[in-house]
């Protein structure tokens, strides 16, 4: 969570501004208390999710995946974004600015290559929405924003549903924001069966 600490007498105030990421035990108390700089979500959000993961080893491969995925991405290494997908990747994208149906690992990362030419100054990440998991898949809503070549900035939310085989993504489905049923009914179907929030 985001906290702003402020105090300080009337002519001498401050305001501390920081991300405090809080475990908490089966029992409901507080077992650990992490600070990070208010600019550092991504680092508060990987050490979130391994503390989950070492919690939950189920869920390992999904968290592990999805903490590399966003840095390779944002980085614009297509080899090691190439490397978080199985050679046979089918994709799915249902948006209605979609790519369609992809397959192979190659073409996808290639079908990316063409987002990054179009906005080199984006990013990328899963916003911490986790709707569905499982130990070998996951629902999330992934979030690209960036600034365009002539100066336009611009936000683009996704559902983002993932299913993975050997530690690598073997399919990847897209969906609109508002059709998170539909996701969640593929990823039944696909046997990505789990929790959910």
């Amino acid at each position: 969570e985001t906290i702003l600490w402020s105090g300080g007498p009337s002519d001498g105030r401050f305001e501390i501004e920081y991300i405090g990421l809080i475990e908490v035990d089966a029992a409901g108390l507080f077992s650990a208390f992490v600070l990070f700089d208010a600019g550092d979500a991504g680092a508060a959000q990987r050490e979130a999710w391994a503390r989950w993961a070492a919690i939950e080893p189920d869920v390992a491969p999904v968290v592990a995946l999805l903490s590399h995925l966003p840095d390779a991405w944002n980085a614009r290494d297509a080899a090691r974004v190439r490397g978080c997908f199985a050679d046979d990747l089918v994709v799915e994208d249902h948006r209605l600015a979609g790519f369609g149906r992809i397959v192979g690992a190659g073409k996808y990362v290639e079908a990316n290559d063409v987002l990054w030419n179009l906005a080199p100054n984006q990013r990328t990440g899963f916003d911490g929405s986790w709707h569905a998991w499982g130990r070998h898949g996951v629902v999330v809503t992934l979030r690209r924003e960036g600034t365009l070549p002539d100066g336009g900035a611009f936000e683009s939310d996704c559902i983002w549903l993932g299913i993975l085989g050997n530690g690598r993504l073997t399919h990847l489905e897209l969906f609109e924001l508002e059709h998170l049923d539909a996701a969640l009914a593929r990823f039944e179907a696909l046997g990505g069966r789990g929790n959910a929030d």
